[in-house]
């Protein structure tokens, strides 16, 4: 078998429904020769009995408390058969002959113990996430900081996303991310687990540094892939402010050990959670407001991979959604803004 393609969902199951849509498409290229396995982290509506009665071929598990994303994501990865496993999110939606490509890519470069693709948001602008180096605690500030958004900074410091204006070719990273990560089962064996002392958040960026300490390759490769991006777990709550700068604490723990980068560590963590959970104890003004316009579209007169070139050119003008009327479920960017 080529793939197993793994998703964790989490209160997303219109989201799922549309990501599965697109998944199963993009395997109809590769002649179906791939599997799909889906863990529900015990979500408040449970899916399973909508989910198999449109794609009764998913292999479903159920958790009955939330394990997080390395946890759900290792259940899967332990019965699945493919040569190589795709770690997906469930709000994203792949174009048609994505998997054709990432998979003839991951077949052409066998050191690639990792191979990630461009992500886009509904209004067009790309995630850098998915092409950076790896955290330190020094581009880690300069990040938080946002004084890596100067031009002089960049120019002469190794900062997090160094990638970001190269996005023409194939090229060898640091880290990519889990929301789309390619894994090469046959090259990395047991590594290919993720590491379970996080709950979420960096656990990817962590898979992704014992790649590379095991002599393998992590690629960027620019095919396009739509991302809504946190539909389950909101950026405006406090267990989210906690779960990224716990995880950001185990991380440099791990990789950055030493007094003074624990103490700054802790001091950021204190000081971002400070500062986030009285920014975000305000009124939201949703980003559906002002100048930007929605656009739907829709999958009765579209292919996914149309969509998302459309998408893509859109260049932030509008804010996108998607119509499929066969599952009869819009999702986009009015639902979770």
């Amino acid at each position: 078998m080529k793939i197993s393609v793994v998703i964790v969902n989490y209160n997303s199951l219109d989201y799922l429904l549309v990501c599965l849509d697109s998944v199963y498409k993009a395997l109809a290229l590769l002649d179906g020769d791939g599997e799909v396995l889906v863990v529900d982290n015990n979500s408040d509506v449970k899916p399973q009995k909508a989910l198999q009665s449109v794609y009764p071929k998913v292999k479903f598990l159920q958790n009955h408390t939330n394990k997080g994303f390395s946890q759900a994501n290792n259940q899967a990865i332990r019965k699945a058969q493919g040569e190589y496993v795709l770690l997906l999110n469930p709000d994203t939606v792949l174009p048609e002959d994505c998997l054709l490509r990432v998979c003839g890519f991951a077949d052409a470069h066998p050191d690639a113990g990792a191979v990630g693709i461009r992500g886009i948001s509904s209004n067009g602008t790309v995630f850098p996430e998915h092409r950076r180096n790896a955290p330190t605690l020094s581009n880690m500030l300069l990040k938080y900081t946002r004084l890596c958004d100067f031009e002089w900074v960049r120019r002469h410091t190794k900062t997090f996303y160094d990638y970001r204006d190269a996005d023409k070719d194939f090229y060898e990273v640091e880290v990519t991310s889990g929301s789309f990560m390619l894994l090469n089962r046959r090259l990395l064996g047991d590594a290919i687990l993720l590491p379970e002392d996080y709950f979420m958040y960096f656990e990817d960026t962590d898979l992704c540094m014992r790649l590379r300490n095991k002599g393998c390759k992590i690629y960027y490769l620019p095919v396009s892939f739509l991302h809504f991006k946190s539909v389950s777990s909101n950026r405006y709550s406090t267990a989210f402010v906690k779960n990224f700068f716990d995880a950001m604490n185990i991380y440099l723990k791990k990789y950055s050990p030493g007094k003074f980068t624990y103490y700054t560590s802790r001091l950021m963590s204190v000081v971002g959670r400070t500062v986030l959970s009285v920014a975000y104890s305000f009124p939201k003004k949703s980003k559906m407001q002002g100048k930007r316009n929605v656009q739907q579209h829709s999958t009765a007169t579209h292919s996914y991979k149309e969509i998302i070139q459309h998408i893509e050119s859109d260049k932030g003008e509008h804010f996108n959604e998607i119509y499929n009327p066969e599952l009869n479920i819009i999702v986009g960017a009015r639902y979770y803004f």
